[in-house]
């Protein structure tokens, strides 16, 4: 395999095509072409792409005052370095997929003539993001961030120009354990910078459950800092259940009407077993059905439970329980939303003969049960 190649004394001042030059030979791993003659060029289209061996490339005093083309010249390339200080931009008319790769250069050089025209067209990926890394660049000049959205939308050789690095910032650890602990996986890194927003949710561990399903969030300090996350030993429970559920207030027409329902929380089951395990919710309405919140007169209303992905509709009859849901399969140890104001399996409905009801206001109680099965083999 050619990992260099003697092409440093090459006279290219009359070349115009250089498109595709260099184009798929990943063995290469540095290219002496700092002082080619790049006068004449027009055209610079794939001229390193599939380039991936390439560390650095330092053409910052090419002359591409004429080139037109820059499309996919640096693409599915991997370098440390690329140092473009001295390129002229601004007779492109060509720039697509410039920059594409998985991840652009850990330090960049852009100087004073160098042109994006605010396009997102060369697609300049963001940095790494993986700790210590934040997924933007530092400017060596100011200090300040940046998104490759903001290089390719807001760069102008004057407030923003010159060198740029990967940021890094200060690492939080997230640890997961038990209530003695003791460890359930490996740690997690996640960087940012001071002042930036987090939000750490926990990861599934088989057999247990998160003491906080909806994980911790805060800001970045000026400190590198550890967050444990508890577990406790998987079980069948309640995540949440609804102390309110409201039908509204509502006028009586002479007819019969049916209501949807609001909730304060929703009805969430969380199974912390393992996975393939079964369990069904039963519904008992108390066996008063509904009646007056001041003199417990009776209300002649059907409470129902309609699964939104069957369709099908279970009738709660006042002192019998009822099976809502039934051999349910646990496929994650995420809580399963059973009733909700965002999507969930089910939804209450009541059925009101209005011209029977007199005005009042009417409650009711609804029992949920759970009941377990094992898991299938």
């Amino acid at each position: 395999q050619v990992k260099n190649l003697p092409v440093g004394k090459w006279d290219t001042a009359k070349v115009v095509d250089m498109g595709q030059v260099f184009y798929g030979n990943p063995q290469l791993t540095s290219l002496p072409i700092e002082n080619w003659n790049t006068s004449s060029a027009t055209d610079f289209s794939q001229l390193f792409a599939e380039d991936s061996g390439l560390q650095t490339l330092s053409l910052g005093a090419w002359n591409t005052t004429k080139v037109t083309n820059f499309e996919s010249v640096f693409q599915n390339t991997s370098l440390d370095k690329l140092d473009l200080t001295g390129w002229n931009t601004n007779s492109a008319q060509t720039y697509t997929n410039a920059f594409s790769s998985k991840l652009p250069p850990k330090r960049l050089l852009l100087g004073p003539s160098f042109n994006f025209f605010k396009s997102e067209s060369w697609h300049l990926p963001n940095p790494s993001s993986e700790a210590p890394y934040i997924g933007k660049w530092r400017s060596l000049n100011n200090k300040k961030v940046y998104t490759s959205a903001d290089l390719m939308t807001k760069y102008d050789g004057k407030t923003i120009v010159g060198e740029f690095e990967w940021a890094t910032g200060n690492t939080i650890t997230v640890k997961y354990v038990d209530a003695a602990g003791k460890s359930l996986a490996p740690d997690t890194k996640i960087s940012g910078a001071t002042g930036d927003a987090y939000h750490i949710k926990p990861i599934e561990i088989e057999g247990y459950v998160p003491d906080k399903p909806d994980g911790v969030q805060g800001n970045f300090t000026d400190k590198d800092e550890t967050i444990t996350l508890m577990y406790s030993p998987g079980g069948l429970m309640f995540a949440s259940a609804p102390q309110a559920i409201n039908f509204g207030q509502n006028p009586i027409t002479g007819k019969s009407e049916s209501y949807g329902a609001s909730y304060d929380t929703g009805l969430v089951i969380q199974d912390g077993r393992s996975i393939g395990s079964t369990w069904s919710l039963n519904a008992t309405l108390s066996a008063s059905g509904f009646t007056s919140k001041q003199s417990a007169r009776p209300l002649a209303a059907v409470l129902s439970y309609k699964d939104q992905q069957t369709g099908g509709e279970s009738i709660l009859t006042p002192g019998v329980a009822r099976l809502i849901v039934n051999n349910h399969q646990t496929v994650s140890n995420q809580g399963v939303n059973i009733l909700g104001q965002k999507t969930a399996l089910g939804a209450l409905s009541l059925q009101v003969p209005t011209d029977r009801a007199l005005t009042n206001t009417y409650q009711a109680t609804v029992t949920w049960t759970l009941n377990q099965g094992v898991p299938n083999r």
